[in-house]
């Protein structure tokens, strides 16, 4: 059992994402046009660092059902890490505007 308290952000934020993801599912949206924005609305994502995040998108591709689909989406974020545009839009929606 994880009792530190990063781990359990961690933890919380996959779980919550997971949740969210099931819940917009069962209404009938599909994970293709969901997961990026569940991704920024599911509880305690205004806690995770790019590292944080990694980690519990890395939990859901590994323990929630639909995983493999998930990480099939959620890879192509990885690519954009270091390109100043993915920057912006993490920044725009952790702060709510972006100061060049």
């Amino acid at each position: 059992m994880n009792e530190d308290e990063y781990g359990k952000i961690i933890i919380e934020y996959a779980e919550s994402c997971m949740n969210l993801l099931e819940q917009r599912m069962g209404e009938g949206m599909q994970l293709e046009d969901i997961w990026k924005s569940t991704l920024f609305e599911a509880k305690g994502h205004e806690k995770q660092s790019a590292y944080s995040a990694s980690i519990a998108h890395n939990l859901i591709a590994s323990c929630w059902l639909h995983g493999e689909e998930f990480a099939r989406h959620a890879t192509k974020i990885y690519e954009h890490y270091s390109n100043p545009d993915w920057q912006k839009f993490f920044y725009e929606r952790r702060n709510g505007k972006w100061n060049d």
